[in-house]
């Protein structure tokens, strides 16, 4: 390999590097928004259903029994179990589960790659066939983190939009990878 082939290909990996950092960072940040908003769902679900379940009817009859709170606990315990339902039909703690896991991908992909531009970064003058074989797993994983991406309704486009402008202004301002 010429000199001037082995620089083109040091910008090629360092380009594709800071792509795949981006890209894995973005869903990154994707991914803990997911999970924030099915969190926001989901505890105060939680709460309210473990007030109206069994285990609390002896508060309820309390409450009950008095007139001014009687609405208030008929209206407690309907949420309750729409709650529940909703809960159980929408599978809540596994699309929890999933995006955690997700997130986690994406940030294992996003940690290799900033790994592999460090090094690049020390070292110039850089082993171009190492450097693709890194690239090469790194693009690998990404492919499988992209693949195992759960479709959810509560993922719209203007997510994508704020979660990329966080992450611009985010480089903006810490100047990361200049």
């Amino acid at each position: 390999m010429t000199p001037e082939q082995e620089s083109k290909s040091r910008d090629e990996i360092w380009n594709a590097a800071y792509q795949k950092w981006y890209d894995a960072y973005f869903n990154e940040i994707v991914a803990g928004r997911m999970i924030d908003r099915w969190q926001a769902f989901n505890d105060p679900a939680k709460v309210i259903i473990a007030v109206t379940t069994s285990g609390s009817v002896v508060a309820g009859w309390t409450l009950w029994n008095q007139p001014v709170y009687k609405t208030f606990w008929i209206m407690l315990a309907g949420v309750g179990a729409l709650l529940s339902v909703i809960s159980g039909s929408l599978t809540i703690p596994e699309r929890i589960k999933d995006w955690t896991s997700t997130k986690a991908d994406f940030s294992g992909v996003r940690m290799q790659a900033e790994l592999l531009r460090t090094q690049m970064k020390l070292n110039p003058e850089f082993d171009v066939a190492q450097a693709h074989k890194s690239l090469e797993n790194i693009m690998l994983r990404h492919n499988d983190a992209v693949n195992r991406i759960r479709n959810d309704f509560l993922h719209a486009r203007s997510l994508d939009l704020a979660c990329k402008k966080e992450l611009d202004d985010l480089l903006l301002v810490r100047k990361l990878w200049s």
